[in-house]
């Protein structure tokens, strides 16, 4: 009868670690399904970003590829607005010589009017 006893409770102690077995396996796989989901949607996420990492490394590579050209284009810009600023200075140069120069004829023809009215005014008193 003791034996018995013994012998059921041996059977029931491996009921239950079976049981537990059993369970822990069930538990070992929900939690592979759910580290397996996590995965799958950090590989989504990691590829979603890779995608727009890859996007902005071509912008960037567009533009440092288009930055020498533009340079060139700017320096040759500022290379014609230097040349034309020049130009405008000799023009402005030209132009405020010449108003000093009519300045100057015209102080010249006042005085030549002034004396000529007092040539004019010495000849009317003569004549009278």
């Amino acid at each position: 009868m003791y034996l018995r006893y013994l012998k059921k409770c041996q059977q029931i102690l491996w009921d239950s670690i079976w049981q537990r077995i059993t369970n822990d396996d069930q538990e070992l796989q929900e939690l592979r399904t759910k580290i397996r989901r996590v995965l799958e949607a950090k590989l989504t996420d990691d590829s979603d970003r890779i995608r727009e990492l890859e996007s902005q490394l071509t912008e960037a590579e567009i533009f440092v590829s288009l930055c020498p050209k533009l340079q060139n284009s700017l320096q040759t810009d500022l290379i014609a607005t230097r040349r034309e600023l020049a130009g405008s200075q000799q023009l402005a140069q030209l132009a405020e010589t010449h108003a000093i120069d009519t300045q100057e004829q015209l102080e010249i023809v006042m005085l030549d009017k002034d004396v000529a009215e007092e040539k004019a005014e010495l000849t009317d008193t003569e004549l009278e």
